[in-house]
């Protein structure tokens, strides 16, 4: 397969004032012959600096500096909608990736503005719970249809079994009308269990057990600690 930086980049498309940027792995290059100052309108697909992805982190990227403060930039690549100064991230329509927060949108332009247009419909949902009961509430929280993920604690010593939580955890999502994707067991330390810890034992106990498990005579055992001595001396 090519490696995706050697592919070509897309022609450029001028529309009056308008221009559509093809997404770039070197902007410094595909972009140096442009004046993006003449521009009113810039579409790209792009990640610029200071945009926060749907974790919530700060992304590295094009810095805005390269625009003139007049020139509005409509772009894809981040999903989380948002604006910094003349940029704005279109977003998503759906929800991408299970545990990101951000609502699903598209963007109606006219002229020089925009309408932001929420998205309707089932959406991924990760459901973080501490124990059924937190689950089930959380479940009864989320919109038909929606797509689900649940993380729930397990202890292998505790009075449930995993495939009863997993029972009782689909049951109530079809109640809810909800398509179950995974559920996933945060496997937790049974705290009533006491660890035993092992005392290390030297070379002649070791020796004397295995001769034991094996009925090895006493002559040999014999003969194997006298070697044992002769080794360790």
């Amino acid at each position: 397969p090519t490696d995706a930086k050697t592919l070509p980049i897309p022609p450029l498309h001028k529309l009056g004032r308008v221009l559509l940027l093809p997404h770039t792995p070197n902007y410094k290059k595909d972009w140096a012959e442009l004046d993006l100052s003449q521009y009113d309108v810039i579409f790209a697909h792009q990640t610029f600096q200071g945009a926060v992805n749907e974790a919530g982190h700060a992304m590295d990227g094009v810095p805005l500096d390269i625009f003139s403060p007049w020139t509005r930039v409509i772009s894809g690549d981040v999903h989380a909608p948002q604006t910094i100064d003349q940029l704005t991230y279109v977003g998503g329509p759906t929800i991408i990736d299970f545990g990101n927060d951000y609502k699903p949108r598209v963007l109606l332009i006219d002229g020089k503005k925009t309408k932001s247009i929420p998205v309707p419909g089932p959406q991924k949902r990760l459901v973080d719970a501490k124990d059924f009961a937190t689950a089930k509430a959380a479940i009864e929280k989320l919109a038909e249809g929606d797509i689900v993920k649940v993380r729930i604690p397990f202890s292998p010593g505790g009075k449930h079994s995993w495939q009863e939580i997993k029972d009782l955890v689909r049951k109530w999502c079809e109640h809810r009308g909800l398509e179950l994707e995974k559920i996933e067991p945060i496997l937790s330390k049974d705290k009533s269990r006491k660890v035993r810890e092992r005392t290390p034992k030297s070379d002649e106990e070791l020796l004397r057990s295995y001769a034991k498990s094996r009925r090895i005579n006493e002559q040999v055992l014999k003969t194997g600690l006298w070697l044992l001595q002769k080794h360790e001396a």
